[in-house]
Order: C-alpha cells, then sequence, then structure tokens
C-alpha cells in the first residue's frame, strides 16, 4: 500500500504532464476565436484551416461555433453564479454512462490527504485505457467549510452542513481534461486550471459533468465513514495557528486510510438522482418563494415604521416650535403688562389740552367743543381726551 506522500508525488508528478501536454496543444478554438466568429457572422478561412476538422472529417461551419455557443451559455444558466455546486446537482448533472462506469468500473481508492478545504483523492483507474496510470488525483473542495469551521455548532453538524453544501472539483484524467473541464469552467465548480479553449470534438454540446472517478469520489464523501475522519480534521483546523485557509497539507496515516477503505457508497442510481435532484430544486424554489414574500412583508413593515418615525419626528419639530413660540407671546405679554405707564406723553398732551381749553375761553367757545377738537387733532380717543381734562380747571 502507497504512502499519502507517494501518492502525492505521483499524482503532482501527473498534473505536470498533463500541464505541459496543454502548454503544446494545437488546433483548440479559444474565446478570442469564438469571439470573433459569433460578432462578425463569419469565419476566417485561417482560423478554420488551424481548427481542423469535426469528428466525422468535415470543417468546422458558422453554424457549428453558434452551437457552441449556445451550449455554454445553456451551462451557464443552469448553475449558480456563486462557485461550487451540490453534489447532488453535480452527480445528476452527470452522463448516464459515466454513472455506471463509477459504480462497475472503479474499485478501491480513496482519501489520502487534506489541505484546508480541499479534499485529495486517489482513485484507480479502470484499466480500460491502455498506458493509463495506476490512479487519478481527483481534488474535492468543500466550499462553505471554512464558515462552518468558524461557527460555533458542533463538528457533525459543522461536517453535515459543510458535505450538503456547495463543492468545487477537479481530475487529472484524460475525460474530465478534454471533455468536462471546460464544462465545469463554464459552471463555476471548477478548481483551476481552468480551461477556457472549447472542446470542439470531445463534447460539442457540453453535456455531462464528471468523469467517473469524480463520481466516485464524490459518493465516497456523503459516506458517515468519512464524515467521522472529516470531523477530526475540523476539530485539528480549528486550533491550528495561523490564518484561516492557510492549513498546510495534512497526510493521512497509512491507519486512517485503511478504515476509509471500510466506506462503503451506495451504487448510484441515474434516475434516482435525477428526481432527488428535482425534489431538491423544487424544495429550494418554494422556499425562495416563502422567503421572498416574508422579505417583501419585512421590508413593507420597514417602510411603514420608517415613515411612522419621519411623522413622528415632525410633529415633535412642530410641537417645540409651538411651545417656543407660545413661550415667546407670553414673554412679550407679561414684559408688556409690567412696563410702568409712561406719563410723559400725557404730560405733554394735557399741557396743550390746557392751552386750547384757555383759548376756547378767550374767543368765547365752549370747552367741550375745545375738548372734541383736541382729539380730532391729536388723534386721540375723546374718551382719553375727557379724562385728561378733569384735572384741568
Amino acid at each position: 500500500m502507497l504512502s499519502s506522500r507517494e501518492i502525492a508525488r505521483q499524482v503532482a508528478q501527473e498534473r505536470r504532464n498533463q500541464a505541459e501536454a496543454r502548454r503544446h496543444a494545437i488546433g483548440t478554438l479559444d474565446p478570442k476565436q469564438m469571439r470573433k466568429a459569433l460578432l462578425n457572422g463569419q469565419i476566417d478561412p485561417y482560423d478554420a484551416v488551424l481548427w481542423g476538422s469535426g469528428a466525422d472529417g468535415s470543417p468546422f461551419t458558422l453554424q457549428d461555433i453558434q452551437q457552441f455557443g449556445a451550449a455554454k451559455k445553456r451551462v451557464e444558466r443552469s448553475f449558480k453564479a456563486t462557485a461550487g455546486a451540490p453534489i447532488i446537482k453535480l452527480l445528476a448533472s452527470s452522463l448516464h454512462d459515466d454513472v455506471m462506469r463509477a459504480n462497475t468500473q472503479i474499485r478501491g481508492g480513496g482519501l489520502h490527504q487534506v489541505t484546508g478545504a480541499v479534499l485529495h483523492f486517489n482513485i484507480p483507474s479502470s484499466g480500460q485505457t491502455r498506458g493509463a496510470p495506476a490512479f487519478y488525483g481527483v481534488r474535492i473542495r468543500l466550499d462553505s467549510w471554512n464558515n462552518h469551521l468558524t461557527s460555533y455548532s458542533d463538528y457533525k453538524d459543522a461536517v453535515r452542513e459543510s458535505v450538503k453544501g456547495n463543492v468545487s472539483i477537479d481530475c487529472n484524467c484524460g475525460q474530465f481534461q478534454y471533455k468536462y473541464r471546460y464544462v465545469a469552467t463554464a459552471a463555476n465548480v471548477s478548481l483551476r486550471p481552468y480551461e477556457k479553449d472549447f472542446p470542439k470534438i470531445k463534447n460539442p454540446n457540453l453535456h455531462g459533468m464528471c468523469c467517473k472517478h469524480l463520481i466516485k469520489a464524490l459518493s465516497l464523501v456523503r459516506t458517515p465513514t468519512y464524515a467521522k475522519l472529516l470531523e477530526k480534521q475540523m476539530e485539528k483546523q480549528s486550533s491550528s495557528v495561523g490564518f484561516l485557509g492557510d492549513t498546510k497539507a495534512t497526510s493521512l496515516s497509512k491507519k486512517d486510510m485503511a478504515t476509509l477503505k471500510k466506506a462503503r457508497p451506495s451504487a448510484l442510481n441515474y434516475d434516482r438522482l435525477q428526481k432527488s435532484l428535482k425534489a431538491t430544486e423544487k424544495a429550494q424554489q418554494a422556499y425562495k418563494r416563502k422567503t421572498s414574500g416574508n422579505k417583501r412583508d419585512i421590508d413593507y413593515l420597514k417602510a411603514v415604521d420608517a415613515a411612522k418615525r419621519k411623522i413622528k419626528a415632525k410633529l415633535k419639530q412642530a410641537e417645540l416650535l409651538n411651545k417656543k413660540q407660545a413661550a415667546q407671546i407670553k414673554k412679550l405679554l407679561n414684559e408688556k403688562k409690567a412696563a410702568p405707564v409712561s406719563s410723559k406723553g400725557d404730560t405733554e398732551l394735557k399741557a396743550k389740552l390746557r392751552t386750547e381749553i384757555e383759548q376756547a375761553k378767550r374767543y368765547s367757545s365752549s370747552r367741550d367743543d375745545a375738548i372734541k377738537f383736541f382729539a380730532a387733532d391729536n388723534k386721540i380717543s375723546l374718551a382719553k381726551a375727557s379724562a385728561l381734562a378733569k384735572s384741568i380747571k
């Protein structure tokens, strides 16, 4: 039995070989070429020569490129913009033949290393391809692992929710590289390296998602045996020194790897996967409608409360203003009431009235006519003029 370190070395070498082969690939249909063809509505003859021939030996047409673009949009629409997807969705999005091959052709293999939220598997090859390595390296990232690691729920619940959440995937087999990596990249469920060139021959309709090795690894992740080991890993990471996500690779001991070999994932039933996915999506849609309705209600109540607060604030402001104005008026009234009656004006009026009365006597006019004339001439009431005249003899 190989150790975890030996497995990791072999997988790393296979990935380097694959990356080197990819760098020297020729005749690929890259995004620049697709964009030019789709925008211009025609294929450059030079590009057509570079692409070579299709699976049936005929050259690629503009209609082929348009179908490739439509297939990419279909994949993008069927998956969310967030990274990863639930395991059930990845399995149900895989082809029936790949699911059956995972059930019948893959025996053994399992987890050998954990790096933070990334699980590293060695899955044996089926022996169907000449020159294939003994096993392939599969990586599965539990995308909500860090969130649940920092939560305060117990490790059993945290691991269960992590496995139920979104995951991102990668396998270094040729099937995933040349047939599914582009699909996984378009669906935003792929780990590095990402594929940008369209699989024009291997998968022009972009059907499927996971190779048989990934399907096997994903089925293992859902078993109770793996859940127990992941609980220990999460507990260990929770108490490790350093930043979240900076966890170094932890190679499993041969004892742990032997324990994981006892995991017995159920054989996957393709039709049951499809039904389960539909039921899950239906429940999610119902929950979304319910929560969106609740959100609308909550938003409406918040808006009503905000309006109430504004009205109350305005009423309070008006009330304070009224009180201030009332206080100012009261102050003015009190000041007027308390002010002493000025006798300076009355003294001057009385002197003038005395002169008017004396002149009336001199010219034989009546006293009353003199008072009336004085009141009119000085614009005061007759009553006030009469009151002033009382003290004048």
